[in-house]
């Protein structure tokens, strides 16, 4: 039986992507809304363009996604391994 204790990576990463994403986000609304004052872009065409703004961006949110997940699997088999080493120290101090 392999017994390592896992590493567990920083959650550092999931939320540089999630940031990331945000920023774009509220970025690209910002840039919108600046570009329809300025007649660059007609009103009825900013929700659309939006929405294509965030479909480009979906692959930055479904790596932070993926990255969590990967973080919580590994925490939970850390975890694991707290609760077998627990057992077992109970189990050699009864003797």
């Amino acid at each position: 039986m392999n017994f390592v204790r896992p590493l567990v990576p920083p959650c550092a990463s999931e939320l540089l992507c999630f940031a990331m994403g945000g920023f774009v986000a509220v970025g690209s609304l910002a840039y919108l809304i600046w570009a329809d004052f300025r007649g660059l872009v007609e009103t009825t065409e900013v929700p659309s363009v939006w929405l294509l703004f965030l479909l480009a961006e979906s692959p930055l949110v479904l790596l932070g996604v993926l990255f969590r997940y990967h973080r919580i699997r590994k925490l939970a088999a850390l975890r694991e391994y707290e609760r077998v080493l627990l057992q077992l120290s109970k189990g050699v101090d009864d003797c």
